[in-house]
């Protein structure tokens, strides 16, 4: 590969990767989801970058960006974000919550709280057994309780139809658990009678 930066993309369209991208990329665990992301450190800070797509045709970076933006002004604990463009692409840059000084906190996700398995069992998962696991296992039910019926409300307002068991999480210290910054909101267009 010539030491000019290579401009056009190669993973979507499915092109061979230089060994050198192919070595980084392989060893590494998913970080999930449908959307093109990628595990990045700058320092201590760590994050989750999610790019746009050239398939796209709604602008899900930043869209997200905004609602999570709003958000965290509405009041909502919610992952820092940052908006960039790259190359002539968007990417949405997520503080990832789960490292504190180059450690990782321990985490599960509402699906693990509920007892339900992602691909057999997860879309049984309900706010209501949430909320019922958070009255008994959090360690401070009423404001948790609180912030999950804010949560769901402006998902509601801001049409996140992914509001899902995994975009829902609790952090676990051996004894209690904690409810995890927002995460995930992504609004969707409307339409049909699913929304």
């Amino acid at each position: 590969m010539s030491s000019r930066a290579r401009t056009e993309p190669i993973v979507e369209p499915g092109a061979p990767l230089p060994d050198t991208l192919a070595k980084a990329l392989l060893p590494g665990t998913s970080v999930g989801g449908a959307r093109p992301k990628a595990w990045l450190s700058d320092g201590d800070r760590h994050l989750i970058a999610k790019f746009s797509s050239g398939s796209d045709d709604f602008p899900f970076v930043q869209s997200e960006f905004v609602a999570m933006t709003l958000a965290a002004h509405a009041g909502l604990d919610v992952a820092a974000v940052e908006y960039r463009e790259v190359m002539g692409r968007h990417a949405l840059l997520a503080d990832r919550f789960d490292r504190v000084h180059g450690s990782l906190r321990q985490m599960v996700s509402a699906l693990t709280m509920l007892g339900l398995d992602a691909f057999l069992s997860g879309r049984y998962a309900t706010c209501f057994g949430l909320a019922d696991v958070m009255r008994h296992r959090f360690d401070n039910p009423d404001a948790t309780l609180r912030e999950l019926f804010s949560r769901i409300v402006f998902n509601v307002l801001c049409s996140n139809t992914d509001d899902h068991g995994k975009n829902h999480a609790a952090f676990w210290d051996g004894r209690t658990l904690t409810l995890t910054p927002g995460y995930d909101i992504s609004p969707q267009r409307r339409s049909g009678g699913t929304a």
